[in-house]
């Protein structure tokens, strides 16, 4: 038990270190849209992206998507702060102490959007190119 609980103090010290978003970044992520080359008549002749990405307003998403991401990615969703330990025991248990490798992970909903912004702040920083559509 003290091992485990020296291993996660031990990644919380080494994550500290590393070149994670401040908070700003968090509050206000880049969202890397396609820049639209638009007609005199108000069409879209073509886009030029990284990623093919277009706004959307929250209230234009059906309240089924929220509910569906909710179901399919975190259960728990709105019953822990952004760390699902029953999960992350689980995940522990049977990977570590079972060998089940494919026993599911115990990220949350918060936890992929901080690997996403994570990984788009590195991918940002070496990316040199744009493609066209």
């Amino acid at each position: 038990m003290a091992l485990g609980i020296g291993g996660i103090l031990l990644s919380l010290l080494l994550l500290s270190f590393s070149d994670l978003p401040d908070t700003e970044e968090l509050e206000n992520p880049k969202s890397e849209l396609a820049s639209e080359i638009i007609a005199d008549d108000g069409s879209v002749l073509g886009r030029y992206f990284i990623e093919n990405r277009v706004p959307v307003d929250f209230s234009e998403l059906s309240p089924f998507v929220e509910q569906a991401l909710v179901a399919t990615e975190d259960e728990r969703y709105y019953s822990h702060s952004g760390i699902d330990f029953r999960a992350l025991g689980r995940s522990f248990v049977k990977t570590f102490m079972l060998g089940d490798k494919s026993s599911g992970g115990a990220s949350t909903i918060t936890q992929q959007l901080a690997k996403l912004l994570l990984q788009a702040k590195k991918r940002t920083a070496s990316s040199g190119g744009y493609r066209k559509n």
